[in-house]
């Protein structure tokens, strides 16, 4: 709102001024990002491909149940493996 407020003030023969300052302001700021802050916009790339392609981070419980899940299931192969316990006993 304050955006189109601001272009209403102007006077007309300003505006053709102002977009251009606008347009200018947000290329070098494109580039400054592009050039400085290259770590920044990978992970976020990275972050969005993830998203885009329907994985969602995993949240504290999630992360508590796989660890017990992949503990049950290193113990129940820790019991097959161990001798005596087989079929053939």
């Amino acid at each position: 709102m304050v955006f189109f407020a601001s272009f209403y003030a102007l006077p007309l023969e300003a505006l053709p001024g102002a977009l251009l300052a606008m347009a200018m302001g947000l290329i070098v700021s494109y580039a400054v990002g592009f050039l400085f802050f290259n770590r920044l916009r990978l992970a976020a790339s990275l972050q969005f491909g993830r998203r885009m392609d329907g994985h969602r981070p995993e949240s504290r419980t999630e992360a508590h149940d796989n660890s017990a899940e992949d503990e049950l299931a290193e113990q129940f192969h820790r019991e097959q493996d161990s001798p005596g316990s087989g079929p053939d006993r």
